[in-house]
């Protein structure tokens, strides 16, 4: 009896969000085991009246303005990070092939800069950690499903979960209108990117495509294909060679 080969490869499907989830827990550790939080401390996002007198937005400081992007790396409390960095890995990978790598890390970009300017213009306190960013790829996951005129329930019910999580927490009814509206803006791209079609790729996974994709990716396939060519050539030949008989009767000349 011949042995199944059951060897399999590491695929390494989100670029973006797997660098994100590894950039964050290398930070966090370092956090936890070197500096004592003095990283997340560095880290938060600048507020323009702080209590504290801590990171206060500053103009003409370049910390200030590396902090209102960077925070997102920031080590939170474990148990509100960890979960932010699970839902970016389960939701990450599927946006990133529909978008492309370089409209999703733009969409973050925009979407941690535009909360943390809110931040520093109306709130009290710092941000820290991928709040914001979790909510831009929920948004991302909805808009696209309306583009089809359906509502994906599970999409909602995690949407209500999150809010609910984060009213209950110690962040605050702002920093969660914070993190809402910054999800929103970075979301809003999608509207001006039109998502990446990957043929060859969803069809090596196992047939991802819809069916008139299929019949028009085939036929493509198909028109290149050495056989389409010889099948015309011939088809050529004997259309010229018809045309070249004369009939009379039942003789050809």
């Amino acid at each position: 009896m011949a042995k199944k080969n059951l060897s399999s490869k590491l695929l390494i499907d989100s670029y973006v969000s797997i660098a994100f989830v590894a950039i964050s827990l290398i930070i966090l550790l370092c956090d936890l085991f070197l500096s004592k939080g003095k990283i997340a401390a560095f880290l938060a996002s600048p507020v323009l009246a702080p209590e504290n007198n801590i990171n206060q937005f500053n103009v003409t400081s370049i910390k200030s303005y590396f902090q209102m992007i960077f925070y997102v790396f920031a080590p939170s409390d474990v148990n509100v990070l960890i979960p932010s960095l699970i839902f970016i890995m389960l939701l990450g990978p599927t946006l990133e092939d529909r978008y492309g790598i370089t409209v999703i890390g733009v969409m973050i970009f925009i979407c941690a800069l535009f909360s943390g300017v809110l931040n520093a213009c109306f709130c009290k306190n710092s941000l820290t950690g991928p709040s914001c960013i979790v909510y831009m790829m929920i948004f991302l996951n909805i808009f696209f499903s309306l583009i089809k005129k359906k509502i994906p329930l599970s999409f909602v019910i995690i949407f209500i979960l999150l809010i609910v999580k984060d009213v209950l927490s110690d962040s605050g009814l702002i920093t969660l209108i914070i993190n809402i509206c910054g999800g929103l803006c970075g979301s809003l791209i999608a509207f001006l990117a039109s998502p990446k079609v990957r043929a060859t790729k969803k069809e090596s996974k196992g047939g991802l495509l819809s069916k008139a994709e299929k019949i028009a990716y085939l036929k493509d396939l198909d028109s290149k294909s050495p056989r389409f060519k010889n099948a015309e050539s011939k088809k050529d030949k004997k259309t010229a060679s018809s045309e070249e008989e004369t009939v009379i009767g039942t003789l050809k000349f």
